[in-house]
């Protein structure tokens, strides 16, 4: 214990002075989640109080990333044998690569909820994280239809579903709506990619960094494409 201490006080001193393509990999090296499994209690970025040694390391990375606007992804080790890319600096990447778990007790219901061989639609699928999860559940004969409008989450989503060779998943570059039609979307600041929305912002301190135009489908339009 003592020795992991020390090394991961190394790492921390010497995250200002590498490059970033030798952080990128130190990082996939430092990743290390939680396995699904109900965690009553969880907030967000809940593991940050009691952080440690490799819980700081990770968030001194992050902080890193996060300074220098790294958009390069650092490449994770995540549950049931699946790999997700994150950009560092983003309250995603800050629970699952910093703290090493993401709404743990809605995967814990996914896991029992879904079947083989089962349909998921994930609304607002961003960069992937449910999509690629279900992807796994249902395996080869179900299907994952991804619905994501953001041109920024949608290239993080379709990166995450390549990297696992999921072949059961429909990508959809739109929104969804009650009618078929156009509207703005409003793409929130890099720190909070998960805030996107065709409204006002849910919390404050959320900024919107572009407005875009989307396309909206009905979910009946969707299921009967």
């Amino acid at each position: 214990h003592q020795v992991e201490r020390v090394s991961w006080g190394v790492v921390r001193r010497l995250i200002p002075h590498l490059p970033i393509s030798l952080l990128r990999h130190i990082g996939t090296l430092m990743s290390s989640t939680r396995a699904v499994g109900p965690f009553p209690g969880w907030r967000f970025a809940i593991e940050e109080r009691h952080p440690t040694s490799r819980i700081v390391a990770r968030q001194r990375l992050w902080s890193h990333f996060k300074a220098l606007d790294v958009q390069e992804p650092v490449r994770i080790r995540w549950v049931e044998g699946l790999k997700l890319n994150l950009v560092l600096g983003n309250d995603q990447s800050r629970c699952l690569f910093v703290c090493g778990s993401f709404e743990p007790n809605e995967f814990a219901f996914l896991q029992k909820a879904l079947t083989r061989d089962a349909v998921f639609i994930d609304i607002g699928a961003n960069e992937g994280f449910y999509t690629v999860f279900a992807a796994h559940l249902v395996g080869p004969l179900g299907r994952v239809i991804a619905v994501e409008p953001s041109p920024r989450e949608f290239a993080r989503l379709a990166s995450n579903v390549a990297i696992n060779r999921l072949s059961n998943v429909n990508l959809v570059k739109r929104g969804l709506g009650a009618s078929r039609g156009k509207a703005l979307l409003h793409i929130a600041d890099p720190e909070h990619n998960g805030q996107n929305t065709l409204g006002d912002f849910g919390h404050a301190g959320v900024t919107a960094v572009e407005h875009v135009e989307i396309d909206l489908i009905d979910l009946d339009s969707l299921a009967q494409e």
